[in-house]
């Protein structure tokens, strides 16, 4: 199985024990979907292709969590992958802060659109999880 992390192209080759070999060029093209009210924030469930399994809002934002298990690559090419699709949506790194339970939570920001997202990860519901909660809130902490 071959997932594409960011749209462009990639000619995989695969050799057999026998010496034959055999290519095959793969497109990847991009389709982001955006947290709804929320663009330009990039839907982590969609990106990764895993629905989120709990949601909550309040008045400042909506978090997403999504198990861990559900997640087909490691955590660090999910990660890297989802960054890097934030970057390309006009977000950067502002800061990093600690939640109640003293788990780093990173903050990103589109200026354009005022649109924070923010990643953590923990346990919910007795289950390893990335928590993404979006806001456009501009005091929310």
């Amino acid at each position: 199985v071959v997932k594409g992390l960011t749209a462009g192209t990639a000619t995989i080759t695969a050799t057999t024990s026998n010496g034959f070999t055999a290519q095959c060029l793969v497109t990847v093209s991009s389709s982001v979907v955006y947290y709804s009210g929320y663009y330009p924030a990039p839907d982590f469930g969609a990106y990764m292709n895993v629905n989120a399994f709990a949601t909550g809002s309040t008045d400042k934002m909506t978090m997403f969590v999504y198990k861990a298990q559900d997640i087909t690559v490691s955590s660090e090419i999910a990660l890297k992958g989802y960054l890097d699709l934030l970057f390309e949506n006009g977000f950067y790194y502002v800061t990093k802060r600690y939640d109640s339970e003293n788990m780093p939570v990173l903050i990103y920001k589109n200026d354009a659109y005022g649109v924070y997202v923010l990643i953590t990860c923990g346990i919910t519901y007795g289950y390893a999880s990335v928590k993404i909660a979006v806001t456009n809130a501009s005091s929310f902490w």
